[in-house]
């Protein structure tokens, strides 16, 4: 199969991503959140909580209008960038740059390849 042949090609990530299905989602998001919880102790685990409902909130004030001016509209894509950015952002609190940078690449790897392997995109 040539690449050009692929339901993806051509088609911005982010449209593709801001449409995955709840399930998926959802999957995606556990992986994230026991990966993250694995490198926490009980009460860094709290503090994560803490600071990542502050951060979802204040993400929630971000002027994304240069974004969209500049072509990016897919709603559902921008709220899961923000949800990940309140989440690296709470890390970071909690444990430090350099771990809370270590702990996503993490969370990036073990979720990349299922993300790109996704049907929407191959079928």
């Amino acid at each position: 199969m040539k690449i050009e042949e692929f339901k993806g090609y051509g088609v911005a990530m982010s449209d593709f991503e801001g449409g995955w299905d709840p399930e998926f989602k959802a999957k995606i998001k556990k992986v994230s959140k026991k990966i993250v919880f694995g490198h926490l102790a009980p009460m860094q685990k709290i503090r994560m909580f803490y600071w990542f409902i502050k951060e979802l909130n204040r993400s929630k004030r971000i002027d994304l209008s240069d974004l969209r001016a500049r072509g990016m509209k897919n709603q559902a894509f921008l709220d899961q960038q923000l949800e990940y950015l309140a989440m690296f952002s709470a890390v970071k609190k909690v444990v430090g740059v350099e771990s809370a940078l270590s702990i996503m690449c993490e969370v990036m790897d073990a979720t990349a390849a299922e993300a790109l392997l996704h049907p929407k995109l191959l079928c």
